[in-house]
């Protein structure tokens, strides 16, 4: 059976002219999976969309407005704690401070969507798909630990389930806590940001 690869991205290019305060310059789309060398992927592991462009400029936005020094021209600066377990280190999250600068992210990404007059956006999908892919994030068993409450044997579907109520309703909070005229107006300074990491070529 042949993988879906997704969109090609001269379609995804033409979709995000629905935003088109995105291109400012030295904004480029690549091909690749995350953002990299001052380009922004719109892969997540073998399939390219839209909304895989969108998550990584909504963490550029995210990390602007929180710290400008996590953008990197080659990446973005994303930190858990780790311990030297055995052999190796591991990541030893204490908080679930990973997972709300997840949920920031796709707060912001939401904004950006809806924003695009070129596609239809169902926001409640979009929370629901969000809270549910928290799982691999690895602070995800940490919403138990500090927020959530789970009777004595309480199935694990029931703790599962809410854990990603805790994530949804993250998410609804955060969507008050941006806007899109804010998101538009970050943005060329983000950009000015990157253009200023560059390297000089010799």
């Amino acid at each position: 059976m042949e993988l879906d690869r997704g969109l090609p991205v001269v379609d995804i290019v033409e979709l995000a002219k629905g935003t088109p305060w995105l291109f400012e310059e030295g904004f480029e789309i690549s091909e690749s999976e995350g953002y990299r060398d001052g380009k922004f992927g719109c892969r997540t592991a073998f399939h390219r969309s839209l909304d895989s462009l969108y998550h990584e400029v909504a963490h550029a936005v995210e990390f602007y407005l929180d710290d400008p020094s996590k953008i990197g021209f080659h990446s973005f600066e994303f930190h858990v704690p780790t311990e030297f377990v055995f052999d190796r280190y591991c990541q030893v999250p204490k908080t679930t401070k990973a997972i709300e600068r997840e949920l920031r992210t796709f707060a912001i990404q939401a904004r950006i969507t809806e924003a695009n007059s070129k596609i239809d956006f169902d926001l409640e999908h979009f929370l629901q798909y969000s809270g549910e892919l928290m799982f691999l994030m690895p602070d995800w068993i940490n919403i138990s630990v500090l927020h959530v409450q789970h009777a004595e044997g309480e199935p694990h579907e029931e703790r599962e389930s809410k854990r990603v109520g805790w994530c949804i309703d993250k998410i609804r909070q955060y969507l008050n806590d941006y806007s899109i005229e804010q998101i538009v107006e970050t943005w060329p300074k983000v950009m000015s940001h990157i253009r200023t990491l560059k390297p000089v070529d010799d």
